[in-house]
């Protein structure tokens, strides 16, 4: 039986961008974080990048996106023979789709030239396509003209034939014999040039220790000469000119992660022209990677924050993030309430006490979480507005719809939550524009359980309980609710979404619709029944959910 905890639902989102106002007043350094396309996850990192910096304090940040855009991918021709005559018709809207996505991506580069000039730093999540020739100098002048330059992980991935760039990041992500590839040497201290190192490489993910080269340098200032680094990839072989360098800090590669056995370096500084510039390789996030210690740690954060500054300033009075910061465990950036009241919390905590299961006002709710640095949180709905949702999804708009299901468990033996079918769907609408849902209205009733929701145009996709069929919903009046019902896919009671099968054990994955709307190619192509011909001129077809 689900707790009362689930009952009283608050919805709340977890925000950094929101921060941008109050932080830009306080901040004196400015700084761009250029992003847009990575083999990593660069939106969060962008967003964890931008938290830590605005959480110090002392940045304004804006970000500028590169043009990039996933295109349309082939699928496997379908085993379903019913299916398979819609898969000609997919492969050639694909193939027209990419070529249309191409064309309007290469009018979109033309057009994209950040503005370096205008900042005290640039911070580089970028690992795509090459810049254009007008953007690549732009970027040159700004470096050497004092323009300082910060680049995490696989920043130093990209351009590997931009010779500037090269002698800019000094090392990078580079194939043999590129360069130089420079390595410390544990008894010295000093680099050297590793004339055997192969490719640049990683071993395995693993939490490492950093070992500081350069401690009186001011990004690296007051930290311990040895310190435990959250699980990253350790970047191993990096190669480049190597001019007008200074290694910061290194790491030991260990054979036994797949490493090169070699002191690695880990963050350094270059000089170029009048600017200067840091590159670390630590920060690695992975797309759909759940562990965000590279991000979180308080080590990674100090020498993320007090480089921004030195490249800016020449100096960086930034404290240490965390003073708990040593060699043998890995320590995180503190996390924080959101909501700084003691008694607020002295109440939630007593009433947790006396009954776990037990509901909190929204107030209350917002004192038991705990952020990372530079995340707030804000309540935009809550109980009665909104009654045991189990999914929300938003459209293109910012409108969210919540599926609520209102019969699931409500006593102990879980009696009746297929047989009421008074769930609901509901519509979310902030129309001031200040951050709360101030319009919500009931967009579909009487539902049976609803599991899977994608926002299409004016339409809203749902699959519910006990069924493959795709319903589309429609509101033609514009008062929030749907007034149109339309079968986009039939397939009734089957497989995982079959009548005999428990509502835990459902598939609840989203749904993903193949709108097929050229008539041209669709007119000679019989489609069978039940997969989604309509109106003579558009065909739909499911390749999930």
């Amino acid at each position: 039986m689900k707790s009362a905890l689930s009952l009283y639902i608050l919805l709340f989102f977890v925000l950094s961008f929101n921060r941008v106002q109050s932080q830009t007043q306080q901040g004196t350094i400015d700084v761009l974080i250029i992003d847009g396309a990575n083999n990593h996850d660069w939106q969060v990192t962008t967003d964890a990048l931008r938290s830590t910096l605005e959480n110090a304090g002392l940045f304004r940040v804006s970000v500028s996106t590169a043009p990039e855009q996933k295109l349309l991918s082939t699928i496997r021709p379908p085993k379903d023979e019913k299916l398979k005559p819609l898969f000609p018709a997919f492969e050639k809207l694909r193939k027209e789709s990419q070529a249309a996505t191409e064309d309007r991506l290469n009018e979109e580069w033309k057009s994209w030239n950040p503005k370096f000039a205008d900042f005290d730093t640039v911070l580089l999540n970028y690992n795509g396509r090459d810049w254009n020739p007008e953007t690549k100098n732009s970027f040159v002048d700004y470096v050497k003209n004092g323009g300082g330059v910060v680049l995490v992980h696989a920043a130093n991935n990209a351009f590997a034939n931009w010779q500037e760039f090269n002698d800019i990041i000094g090392m990078g992500w580079r194939k043999a014999p590129f360069g130089k590839a420079i390595k410390i040497n544990p008894d010295t201290a000093k680099p050297y040039w590793d004339k055997a190192a192969g490719n640049s490489g990683h071993g395995s993910k693993h939490p490492f220790q950093v070992t500081v080269r350069a401690p009186d340098h001011p990004v690296m200032k007051g930290l311990p000469s040895l310190w435990l680094h959250g699980s990253d990839e350790l970047y191993h072989d990096m190669r480049g000119p190597a001019k007008n360098m200074t290694i910061l800090s290194s790491a030991f590669s260990d054979p036994e992660k797949n490493g090169t056995g070699k002191h690695e370096p880990i963050t350094w500084e270059v000089t170029y022209g009048k600017g200067r510039v840091i590159v670390t390789s630590m920060g690695h996030f992975w797309p759909g990677q759940q562990n965000m210690e590279s991000l979180q740690c308080a080590g990674f954060q100090t020498v993320l924050s007090r480089a921004c500054e030195y490249v800016a300033t020449g100096k960086s009075q930034l404290p240490v993030v965390s003073q708990e910061i040593n060699a043998d465990t890995i320590t995180l950036a503190p996390a924080k309430s959101p909501v700084d009241n003691n008694e607020v919390r002295k109440i939630a905590v007593a009433k947790k006490k006396q009954n776990p299961y037990c509901m909190l006002t929204p107030e209350e709710e917002q004192t038991t979480f705990r952020l990372a640095p530079g995340y707030t949180i804000e309540l935009v709905a809550s109980e009665p507005q909104v009654r045991e949702p189990v999914l929300t999804v938003w459209d293109g708009n910012g409108v969210m719809y919540v599926a609520e299901m209102r019969s699931y468990m409500q006593n102990v033996e879980g009696k009746g939550t297929k047989e009421a079918k008074d769930s609901t769907i509901k519509r979310l609408e902030d129309t001031n524009a200040d951050g709360t849902y101030d319009r919500i209205t009931t967009f579909a009733e009487n539902l049976s359980l609803p599991r899977a929701i994608l926002p299409l145009d004016d339409r809203i996709a749902v699959r519910e309980t006990d069924s493959m069929d795709i319903i589309c919903l429609r509101d033609t009046t514009g008062d929030g609710v749907a007034d149109e019902k339309t079968l986009l896919y039939e397939r009734g009671s089957y497989g995982r979404g079959a009548v005999g099968v428990s509502v835990e054990h459902q598939d609840s994955i989203g749904i993903s619709i193949t709108t097929f709307t050229l008539p041209t190619i669709l007119n000679d192509t019989a489609l069978p029944t039940g997969y989604g011909k309509r109106k003579g001129s558009e065909a739909t077809g499911p390749s999930g959910g």
